[in-house]
């Protein structure tokens, strides 16, 4: 569900902007949300993937182009290979941002607890008290944090959703 809501949030930000596309939902069911997938349009947004991948990694997000088409790397030459021209406008165009973002999510956890406060406890959990943290994320947004301090002193994360 948190894979979603960001997909969801991101989507809606960067999916209003001209020449941005993002990978749509099928109609036989529901993304996993793991791997965000997009296109640019460089005509219509004014840059392409390669100014994208710079800009994200000024942000210290990693991102790369969407996947390389079977029949293009080395080992492929030469070999029969059925192409109707969409997976080459795919590499050209595309870009993904895999699981490298979560890191991108967990520096935002790590600043909403460090600079956060507890709004509530949860007192009545036989697995230890938990609690909901408040705090900012790297770019503004306010998340809650819902968390608990294990036996062994180890936190653990139950779920963080953005704060409306």
């Amino acid at each position: 569900a948190r894979r979603r809501a960001i997909f969801d949030h991101d989507a809606k930000r960067l999916g209003a902007l001209p020449g941005i596309a993002f990978t749509p939902e099928p109609v036989w069911g529901r993304r996993n949300c793991r791997l965000t997938c997009l296109t640019i349009d460089p005509a219509v947004a004014g840059f392409d993937r390669e100014a994208q991948r710079l800009a994200l990694e000024r942000e210290n997000i990693e991102s790369r182009p969407l996947w390389k088409p079977v029949h293009l790397p080395p080992v492929s030459v030469g070999r029969p290979a059925y192409v109707s021209g969409a997976s080459g406008a795919l590499f050209a165009r595309g870009r993904t941002c895999g699981p490298v973002v979560m890191s991108r999510v967990f520096a935002d956890i790590e600043m909403a607890i460090a600079r956060g406060r507890i709004r509530r406890r949860f007192t009545h959990d036989l697995r230890g008290t938990r609690y909901e943290v408040v705090g900012p994320t790297t770019d503004g947004r306010t998340v809650a944090v819902i968390c608990r301090v294990k036996g062994t002193g180890t936190l653990l994360l139950v779920t963080t959703y953005l704060v409306e």
